[in-house]
């Protein structure tokens, strides 16, 4: 018994101590994995990868232009792209480009 004692030493820290900074180590560990693997997706990443993690998708025509994307087939999907003015059937289909 004695033995089991010494090895408890006033100031050392528990076991349950020890685990919950081993816990918050590996914790920490992941999140800065994640964060690094963010990074790299927006420094190594394209276009579309940029306007998602921006934001930059409010101004929905630009945006689709610049991907180049298609204009809507129907009304529907017009309404959907949330696209501003009335649906133009002569685009139908085309890909959009930005005005020079």
């Amino acid at each position: 018994a004695q033995a089991q004692l010494s090895k408890f030493k006033p100031g050392s820290k528990s076991f349950r101590e020890g685990s919950r900074e081993e816990t918050q180590k590996r914790d920490l560990d992941k999140r800065i994995a994640e964060l690094t693997d963010k990074l790299h997706k927006l420094v190594g990443g394209d276009l579309k990868t940029l306007i998602r993690h921006t934001h930059a998708a409010k101004q929905h025509e630009l945006m689709m232009s610049i991907l180049r994307k298609r204009y809507p087939e129907t009304e529907e999907e017009f309404k959907e792209s949330c696209l501003e003015g009335e649906f133009d059937p002569e685009k139908a289909g085309m890909q959009m480009r930005i005005a020079v």
